[in-house]
């Protein structure tokens, strides 16, 4: 299935080989305009969409590609029971963390292999971790009383979302080498941190005072706020090396994902469920995953989008 959308323009041409001179001049003046106008315009891009779902699963997401173009996320089994996926070469691998726990959730992967997520406990506290070849490793922000971890860059700094004693939830970045760095975009009532590029820019989304959620990016000292044209609500997430984001948006027919490159947003929808399409991962070879909820059954399906 593919969807196209053009940010071109077309303009009509007559010729007047025996117009007056002046008329003639006007046209030249009106085409060349025309030309450097469709010189400045950003190309436009084919969204290609392939579904992903985990056999005999009933839910499947996607939240996240490497430049190998693994991918990871969860499902949901015909009991009920939540595991973490790795989606690689055609192959799902489930990783479940060891501790007893209700469910595993895996968000981000790196180009090492290296992956991020967390998993509930019993009563469905969260404990962030990152595991490669077999090994869990916790995430412990100082003052946590419940942590999730979405993303990672190669440099091996984390992201992820985290509680405090006072039920607050805050945004960070770091690891523990060189410690954990609160996040907070000034006047939000939460943030989370989703996706760290090898720059080490982080993508975020937190809500503002009229209780609506917004996209932002964070440089090490800056907050930028990041918000699609014409959307009631940013649902940012991922990063890649570029700066490009991907995201999901709100208007008034539904939920639809949306990429920034350039500076410039395409937005674009599986058309399979185009008011219920969410993007969240984004790499390096023009791979993003997302994904899809039919409106009718509820059920969650992954999807493949290559531009």
């Amino acid at each position: 299935m593919t969807a196209q959308m053009s940010v071109s323009r077309k303009f009509a041409h007559a010729a007047a080989p025996k117009a007056a001179l002046l008329l003639l001049f006007a046209i030249l003046a009106t085409n060349a305009m025309h030309a450097q106008d469709a010189a400045m315009a950003p190309p436009a891009l084919t969204f290609t969409y392939t579904t992903v779902n985990v056999p005999g699963a009933l839910n499947t997401q996607l939240f996240s590609v490497n430049n190998y173009g693994a991918m990871v996320g969860n499902y949901i089994d015909a009991s009920g029971v939540l595991h973490g996926v790795l989606v690689s070469g055609g192959k799902f691998k489930t990783i479940d963390h060891p501790a007893p726990a209700v469910g595993t959730r895996l968000f981000g992967i790196n180009s090492t292999g290296t992956i991020a997520g967390y998993y509930l406990d019993a009563v469905g506290v969260a404990f962030g971790f990152t595991y490669k070849g077999g090994v869990f490793k916790s995430i412990l922000p100082p003052g946590s009383t419940a942590t999730y971890v979405y993303g990672l860059n190669d440099a091996g700094q984390v992201t992820g979302g985290y509680y405090d004693s006072a039920n607050i939830q805050h945004g960070f970045v770091g690891n523990a080498t060189t410690g954990y760095k609160k996040l907070d975009v000034p006047g939000s009532s939460f943030t989370l941190a989703w996706g760290i590029n090898k720059s080490g820019i982080v993508s975020l989304v937190w809500r503002n005072a009229s209780g609506l959620r917004k996209g932002a990016t964070y440089n090490g000292t800056k907050f930028t706020t990041v918000s699609v044209p014409g959307s009631k609500e940013t649902l940012m997430r991922g990063i890649n090396t570029a700066g490009d984001l991907v995201m999901g948006y709100i208007d008034a027919t539904g939920t639809h994902a949306a990429l920034r490159t350039g500076g410039v947003f395409y937005k674009f929808s599986d058309p399979v469920q185009p008011n219920s399409t969410i993007a969240t991962g984004i790499n390096d070879k023009r791979v993003i995953t997302g994904n899809i909820t039919d409106s009718v059954t509820g059920m969650i399906s992954g999807i493949k989008v290559t531009y």
